[in-house]
């Protein structure tokens, strides 16, 4: 989730809000409000909160201004400021909030973070995300502006029933050099150290801060293009298309830390000549191997990709736009969104993208959500049993939140 326009980027639009007081986040309070209402009335009950960096004073000493790779690589501004107007609001609303940390290279003034480059960390107690999520942790848990602002962070409770605070992380893979896949691919000892990970820092943060993380993960997908698996050298904890398999999937299950898989429009690792019943073929398979591992799977609810005027493609080369009519929202309806713990929308307003769910210029949050049956756990982010709240059945050893 972004929040307040950015003027330069409105001109790589290639969908554009209905209401524009989508637009003016910060501009005005009411703004805000009318905007988490529009959350609300679509029945989502989490905020995905892009995150950039650490707020002024968590990387060293005032007057240390705070990370600024959100002003270079986000689309939109989402500033640490506008993280505290979002918990702001969503005490005011019934919406929780799940933080997502976002991956991007460095600024004149902040360091890079880019987790396949970091993960498996050699030193959970001081890399880089570990940093990351306790200066979240400082700012809204144990010395928020707001006390009622700790109330509004996703708790999830992972499979021995413990509430962990639910952090999301994108494009979740290793670059490690120790994870390189040989000739038959992953052994299940690289699979075991890449899954370690998440425990080795969820533990670091609680020895740190007394405060229980738990991770939902983007399993990214290793991408085909024309035809090929690509970045053969790196770690991917889910094989290429067309088997799609969850590789990492049993030592994945064994982590008390992983929460979810949550992917990020895994269609999108199909290089632009594919068609778009691939894609949907690709979701589905992603989805049903996923979900044969028992953990809680929440299904990315795609509204389409068109991102020709900020990525545009070179001469000769099509465009890879896909969805954002009617027979995609139908393939994807058919993939049964209601019979998963979670449904996420990706993204709630993805403009220079062409993936937003707000009511556009092309097509609307009402198109999707009253296509199919009503789904009581939707969320601009995700839930599994919301340790926030006390609506849950359990399924397999794992606790989630009932879809109606």
């Amino acid at each position: 989730m972004a929040y307040p326009f950015r003027v330069q980027m409105m001109g790589v639009y290639t969908v554009h809000p209905a209401d524009g007081r989508h637009l003016g986040w910060s501009v005005l309070r009411e703004n805000r409000q009318f905007a988490v209402a529009e959350m609300v009335r679509a029945g989502l009950n989490t905020a995905v909160m892009s995150y950039w960096g650490e707020a002024p004073g968590s990387l060293a000493p005032p007057p240390y201004p705070g990370s600024d790779r959100w002003r270079a690589y986000a689309p939109m501004q989402t500033s640490t400021q506008s993280h505290d107007q979002l918990f702001a609001e969503a005490v005011t609303q019934p919406l929780l909030i799940m933080p997502a940390i976002e991956s991007s290279n460095k600024t004149a003034t902040s360091p890079a973070f880019i987790f396949p480059d970091e993960f498996p960390p050699t030193d959970p107690a001081n890399c880089s995300l570990t940093h990351q999520i306790k200066d979240l942790i400082r700012r809204y848990l144990q010395a928020p502006q707001d006390e009622r602002w700790s109330d509004r962070w996703l708790q999830l409770y992972d499979q021995d029933g413990v509430p962990r605070r639910a952090v999301y992380i994108i494009d979740v893979k290793s670059t490690s050099e120790s994870l390189r896949p040989g000739v038959f691919g992953n052994t299940n000892e690289q699979h075991a150290a890449f899954a370690n990970g998440f425990c080795a820092i969820a533990n670091a943060i609680f020895d740190a801060t007394q405060v229980h993380i738990g991770f939902v993960l983007d399993a990214a997908i290793r991408p085909v293009i024309f035809g090929r698996p690509a970045f053969v050298n790196d770690y991917y904890p889910t094989s290429s298309y067309p088997d799609c398999n969850a590789d990492a999937g049993d030592a994945l299950r064994l982590q008390k830390s992983v929460l979810a898989i949550q992917a990020y429009a895994p269609e999108g690792t199909l290089s632009p000549e594919r068609l778009e019943w691939e894609r949907v073929d690709l979701k589905r398979r992603y989805l049903a191997n996923w979900a044969a591992t028992g953990i809680p799977v929440f299904m990315d609810l795609t509204i389409g990709y068109d991102g020709y005027l900020v990525f545009p493609p070179g001469p000769h080369t099509q465009s890879g736009i896909w969805g954002n009519n009617a027979s995609w929202q139908i393939e994807l309806l058919k993939i049964q969104p209601d019979a998963f713990p979670g449904v996420a929308f990706t993204t709630w307003n993805g403009y220079t993208e062409g993936y937003a769910v707000v009511p556009n210029s092309v097509v609307g949050l009402d198109d999707m959500v009253g296509a199919g049956p009503r789904m009581d756990i939707v969320v601009g982010a995700t839930p599994a049993r919301l340790a926030n709240q006390d609506a849950s059945r359990r399924r397999g050893d794992r606790i989630v939140a009932p879809a109606k």
